[in-house]
């Protein structure tokens, strides 16, 4: 009877692993606006408050049944199960350890919500809090940032101050003609922000180019890509 039961266990894991139930529901690539709200904290011995509601945004890039999520700076490396997304990330913050947890369900391709939890120690003091949000995908359209490059075909435009690039109108991630793969945040051309999976955070306008304002290490550099 046991040999039996087992035997049927194997099956239906097999059933299940061969339907793909595990293997990611959509292609979540992209940059996400989302919401906090319900913001929780146990303040511990360190007194902690907690965080207020906030609305930002955080890009997600999508491989498989893995992702990386660059949220307020900090990259988090998680996995992806149907529509369950699951990540976590660490930093050192006011002489301690905080360790970020978040996780989150999509309801479609465009939206979603989840809670998050983060628990901060200096190995002395503790506290801990959390929060619920909800989740929105933008599109290309709504950064506005490229509405005066011109459009010279196959996905590349042209700007005076930046030269050549192309962009991806699923993830919004660009390439440029010289500088290679970068993920732009910002409304306007005259505040962007640039992220790069080897280089890190780096800021500039329409203004300042090709000098750049490097995070790490708080520096002014000229083009520091090249």
């Amino acid at each position: 009877m046991k040999r039996m039961l087992i035997f049927a266990v194997i099956i239906l894991l097999e059933i299940f692993f061969a339907g793909g139930a595990f293997s990611a529901a959509y292609d979540a690539t992209g940059t996400w606006s989302y919401s906090t709200t319900n913001n929780w904290v146990n303040p511990g011995n360190a007194g902690c408050s907690a965080d207020p509601n906030e609305t930002d945004t955080a890009v997600l890039t999508q491989t498989g049944n893995s992702f990386t999520l660059v949220i307020e700076g900090h990259t988090a490396t998680g996995i992806v199960s149907g529509q369950t997304y699951t990540c976590s990330y660490s930093y050192w913050e006011d002489g301690g350890t905080t360790t970020a947890g978040i996780t989150f369900t999509l309801f479609s391709n465009t939206s979603g919500s989840g809670t998050s939890t983060w628990y901060w120690t200096d190995e002395v003091y503790w506290c801990e809090g959390g929060n619920t949000f909800s989740v929105t995908k933008s599109s290309v359209e709504e950064t506005g940032l490229w509405s005066d490059a011109t459009d010279v075909g196959d996905g590349w435009k042209y700007i005076d101050w930046f030269g050549y690039f192309w962009v991806d109108e699923i993830s919004t991630w660009i390439y440029h003609y010289e500088h290679g793969w970068a993920y732009p945040f910002g409304e306007s051309t005259s505040d962007i922000w640039f992220y790069t999976i080897d280089k890190d955070w780096f800021w500039t306008s329409d203004t300042v180019y090709p000098w750049i304002y490097v995070l790490k290490g708080g520096l002014w550099t000229w083009d520091i890509w090249d």
